[in-house]
Parts: C-alpha cells; structure tokens; sequence
C-alpha cells in the first residue's frame, strides 16, 4: 500500500469516528468511572460495544499479563562490551564562554599518571575522550616498600567539566543525593584490579588520594572503562551530512541514543535508568532511522503492558530490576502514546503478531 493510500485510509477512518461522535453527542454521554453501570443510551451502545466489552477486556489483561512479561524476558538483548580508555589528563579552568563556566584543557599523557608513587592528596583527571555508559577498573601497583595500610580513593565521574571542578556538598537539590556519581572505595591488597560494580555515565574520571600508608607505596598501571550498549554500529543505516554542523549534531545523538540503549529504552543511563513510555516513542523512533534494533522496542512495550495497573491502564514508566515493576507516576497523556508507539513499532519491524499481541 503506497503512502498516498495509507494517508487517505486514516483520514476516513478518522472521518467516521468523527461522523459517529457529532451525531450521537447530543442525546448521549460518556459513562464516569464512579457511576452505577449502565448500557442503554450510552456511546457505548451507540457504536455496539458489549455491556461487558471493558470488564472482558481487563479479565484478557490479567489472564496474559505474565506470558507478556515472559515475552518481555525472552526479548532481553545482548550487551555490546568495548573497551574504552583514557586520551589524555585535563584539568579544569574557570571559562565565562563555556557551558556552565568551566572548560577542560590538556594537562599531559596518560602514560604521566601511572607507575609513579602516590600519596594523601595526590590526584589526576582522565578525559575518556567521549560521553560513554558503562564500567570503570583500576588497575592497583605496589612499589618496593610493602604497602601497610589501604588505600583509600574518591572517585568523581563527570558528564562535563562542571561535574570534577565543583564540590558536590553542600547539596541543595530536592533529587536523591544518591545520584550523584561520587564513590570512595577502599581497597585493602596491593597490588590489585579493583572493578566497581556500579555503571556510570560519564566522559570525566576525578581520581584523588585520600588515605593511604605514608611508609609504603603505591600508584596506578592501569585505569579503563569499558562501554556497554546493545546498540549495534553494524547496523547502522548510512547518512550523508549536508555540512559539518549536520555531522556533529548527528555524532552528538547517536552517541546519546546509543548509551539509553541498554536492556531497555532508558530514558537516562545516568539517571533515573527507567524505562518511560514517552522517553520511549522518541527513543524508539531515532532508532528506527539509525541502529534499528526491534527487539529492544519489543521488549519495552512489552514490559509496559506487563506492569499495566489493576484497571488496564498502562503506566506512566517502568522499573526493570530487580524485576519489571510499575513507577508510581501518572501522567494521561504518556499513556495515550502506547497505541502509537505499537503502530509505529509495527510500520518499522513489520512484527504484526506482536502488534496484535
């Protein structure tokens, strides 16, 4: 069917609903939600739906909420590892033109920040060189003299140069303080490869000294990260940019697609990590023009129609972990997108047995 024929098809189909609301307004009424059950001179015997057409409708739900969640599970993609590891040391400089008044300038090889001794105070930046979303591991070495305390580190992951100049305390925010992504770790055997388990996003590691033996040493052989997606470059539909301006806003929102898509359409891989149907339709729509991954729109709808309420309405956003779990947020009109999120995941993929489903 060409595009000409679907236009033509939705607009009379448009036309009749609109055909059957203007001649039946007037001596009928929409049924509240509050009100004693009725059928006779409603819209809904207007247009013949059953006296049981909603309840039979939410029984369907309940009895298929699980097989959908199970759909769901079995719809999880893989995820894509690289290895990604630093470019170079920065520090950061006051700068009234840059965003937020900070900019980053090069401070030296990364090489500069290894294998040397370390002590209380001592610290570095590493520029990654690109905002990535995954996980960080130090590599920790010992030198002649036996280490005879641990060593303690403050870590501070930075989106942008703001987020490893300024202090994080005192914090006046109403979100979680959480959230922001500052660790100390400690770690007792030197040497060692310490991995923390979190996931960040970040471009910026702030790496500082804070309790170590001042008799014996240590330093750093090795610091990477390792980016996770399960977005695919390979699969990536070919683009020509009409001039620089058009290549780097498209770098710029394939890197940011491609650190949300994780086990689900995440609407921030630094924060909040849910799954939002409105964060969804976009997300998904990016996806249909670039990396093309189905299954991962698949599984988020699923998941929303999995953590639908008692009363058949989709939520607002979901909780994936520890398992799929239904946000306490309700917001109508993100609901209203799930229709048009499972056509257009239709027009896309072309998965009419999950469409139907």
């Amino acid at each position: 069917m060409d595009v000409t024929t679907k236009a033509k098809r939705r607009s009379l189909g448009w036309g009749a609903l609109l055909l059957i609301v203007a001649t039946t307004a007037s001596p009928l009424c929409a049924q509240g939600p509050n009100l004693p059950p009725r059928q006779e001179g409603t819209i809904k015997a207007a247009i013949g739906l059953p006296a049981d057409f909603f309840a039979q409708a939410l029984r369907e739900v309940e009895t298929r909420r699980a097989t959908w969640l199970r759909t769901a599970a079995a719809a999880t993609p893989a995820l894509h590892r690289a290895p990604r590891p630093p470019v170079r040391l920065v520090k950061v400089e006051k700068d009234a033109g840059s965003y937020q008044g900070w900019k980053a300038v090069p401070a030296g090889e990364v090489a500069s920040a290894y294998d040397r001794p370390l002590v209380p105070g001592d610290g570095f930046i590493l520029d990654f060189g690109e905002h990535l979303t995954g996980y960080v591991a130090l590599v920790l070495r010992a030198f002649a003299i036996p280490i005879d305390a641990p060593v303690r580190l403050l870590l501070i992951f930075g989106e942008v140069p703001v987020e490893v100049a300024e202090p994080f305390d005192p914090y006046p925010g109403t979100l979680a303080r959480s959230w922001l992504q500052d660790e100390v770790i400690t770690v007792d055997d030197i040497p060692s490869t310490f991995r923390l388990p979190r996931r960040y996003a970040f471009r910026y590691l702030k790496v500082t000294v804070v309790g170590a033996s001042r008799h014996g040493r240590f330093g750093f052989s090795n610091i990477t990260a390792e980016a996770v997606t399960s977005a695919e470059a390979a699969r990536l539909l070919p683009f020509t940019p009409r001039d620089a301006a058009e290549a780097a806003l498209d770098r710029v929102s394939l890197t940011a697609l491609r650190n949300c898509m994780q086990t689900v359409f995440e609407d921030g891989p630094k924060r909040d990590r849910r799954l939002w149907l409105g964060d969804l339709r976009l997300q998904a729509l990016a996806n249909y023009a670039t990396y093309r991954n189905y299954d991962l729109v698949k599984r988020s709808l699923y998941i929303l129609a999995g953590t639908a309420t008692d009363k058949g309405l989709v939520g607002t956003c979901s909780f994936e972990r520890p398992e799929p779990l239904r946000g306490n947020n309700s917001i109508l009109d993100y609901t209203a997108l799930f229709a048009p999120t499972v056509l257009e995941y239709l027009e896309a993929s072309g998965d009419r047995r999950t469409a139907e489903d």
